[in-house]
């Protein structure tokens, strides 16, 4: 229980601004795995393995990897309480994030488990065929696989028998894959159900563009154009509109700044905060279950990811999302044109919501030249 208390307090200073206090915190945490009266109670990997929560921050998602890939090497798969199974989940929800830096470190930690669990580790990935390929991240993932049969890099403890038990499976639609996939990739198009190639969309909008499977093309579509997102002016993060006042109290370099109204849920500047509460003209927030509110209009409207696609993308959405009316531009312009160049799927197509967000790197933000998303790693 002591232990139990200490490491969400740990965790969370491995997030931290401060470069030293990350390192601190994340190596501490390995650290304390080892410990001999905490490494039978294998509760530091159970706990280092649980799945990035909404609103996870780049410098914390690269942490929490970088955290599970030691106690990989550390400890390996025999009785520590790293199981294919978590190690797996973790890693497939860390390949989702928007940062390269944080997908980087999960391809390291899935060809890890590799070495160890062989063949049984792609059940949890699209199958390998020519076509998932095509998505770089993949291709490396399987590339990688591929160095390491070749090599026979194996550990000792190599789980050989799960290796032989593996069977490649035949194409088929991105719908049919790995449950953990499937569920946030189906998309349902007039009652049909249809592949996506993900290497050219937007996990967020559900935009299709050949020029996405470019990463820094995809990267300038979240920057500027993607009707889910917006920049934060007080970081330079893009961040998810629906997580965008929790951004500013939680995440935000500069949160310090701002106090949440238990009224209206928003965000507002501390120093506007008392004349805010008092005046008590903010539109009230519903619950979740209720509605969703808007933190640039402040209307409450349908509740779910499809309430929120269709108040930020729809025809009749949100006044205040200036991305909106240009995404619609490009999804009517794709429609009178052709099958090739953007298109804009409907609401549901990039499957549950994303919470992770995109730290702006380099500092022309305020040039005429817009600003790009780095993929520059922040591993020292």
């Amino acid at each position: 229980a002591e232990y139990m208390g200490t490491l969400p307090n740990l965790m969370s200073r491995t997030g931290d601004i401060n470069a030293r206090q990350r390192i601190l915190a994340r190596d501490f945490i390995n650290d304390m795995a080892l410990m001999s009266e905490v490494k039978p109670l294998q509760i530091v990997p159970q706990y280092c393995t649980q799945p990035f929560e909404k609103g996870t921050q780049t410098k914390l998602g690269v942490s929490r990897c970088e955290i599970v890939e030691q106690l990989l090497k550390d400890l390996g798969f025999t009785k520590s309480g790293l199981t294919l199974d978590n190690v797996m989940n973790f890693a497939v929800v860390a390949l989702e994030h928007t940062a390269q830096e944080v997908r980087d470190v999960a391809v390291r930690i899935i060809l890890e488990t590799y070495r160890w669990k062989g063949d049984s580790t792609r059940n949890y990935l699209p199958p390998d065929t020519d076509n998932t390929r095509k998505n770089v991240l993949y291709k490396n993932i399987f590339e990688g696989f591929d160095r390491i049969d070749e090599r026979s890099d194996r550990p000792e403890a190599y789980d050989n028998t799960s290796s032989r038990s593996y069977q490649q499976p035949a194409e088929k639609p991105y719908s049919e894959m790995a449950p953990q996939t499937a569920k946030k990739t189906s998309e349902t198009r007039g009652g049909d159900t249809g592949s996506i190639q993900l290497d050219n969309m937007c996990i967020f909008c559900g935009e299709q563009s050949d020029s996405f499977k470019d990463e820094a093309a995809l990267n300038l579509h979240y920057w500027k154009e993607c009707a889910m997102l917006r920049r934060c002016q007080n970081c330079k993060q893009v961040v998810e509109i629906p997580n965008f006042s929790q951004h500013l109290v939680a995440e935000c370099d500069k949160k310090a700044n701002f106090g949440k109204c238990p009224r209206c849920t928003e965000s507002i500047e501390k120093p506007d905060l008392d004349a805010h509460l008092k005046a008590k003209t903010c539109n009230p927030a519903k619950p979740e279950k209720q509605a969703n509110h808007c933190p640039l209009c402040h209307i409450n409207f349908a509740p779910g990811e499809d309430g929120w696609k269709m108040h930020l993308m729809g025809r009749d959405g949100c006044k205040e999302n200036p991305r909106r009316i240009p995404a619609l531009s490009r999804a009517k312009g794709n429609q009178a044109g052709a099958k090739k160049g953007s298109n804009l799927q409907p609401s549901g197509a990039a499957g549950t919501p994303r919470s992770v967000v995109r730290k702006q790197l380099n500092n022309q933000a305020g040039n005429s030249t817009p600003g790009r998303i780095s993929g520059k790693s922040t591993r020292r």
